[in-house]
């Protein structure tokens, strides 16, 4: 009976460790798009600066600023997801941390009270 009880703690401190390791992964991704995401922002707001230095006609330079614009609008949509969810998975991650040292507590207290 006993042995069932910390077999079921170890199962549940196992389960919170790999869901934990699942999240600091897709954190480490979702952290690396946004790397991506700040680089193109970074590189297309340069591109708009030389484009507005530019001293091409007017009717081609609109054309280049409007598409430009267009692309600008898309990274900064693209680079705000990112972020929202950046932002989730650092909160679930400190819930699964949490949660973690929890299940790590209640085994060892089991363990303790089993003489284990």
């Amino acid at each position: 009976m006993q042995s069932d009880h910390l077999q079921r703690l170890q199962h549940r401190v196992s389960e919170a460790e790999a869901f934990e390791a699942s999240i600091l992964k897709n954190l480490e991704e979702i952290q690396h798009r946004v790397g991506e995401c700040s680089e193109k922002l970074t590189r297309l707001n340069s591109q708009m600066a030389m484009l507005e230095a530019s001293q091409e006609a007017d009717e081609e330079l609109a054309k280049k600023m409007d598409a430009l614009k267009s692309e600008l609008v898309d990274a900064e949509a693209a680079y705000r997801e990112q972020m929202a969810q950046e932002s989730r998975l650092q909160k679930m991650e400190l819930d699964a941390i949490s949660h973690l040292k929890g299940a790590r507590n209640e085994l060892k207290i089991a363990q303790l009270k089993s003489g284990s």
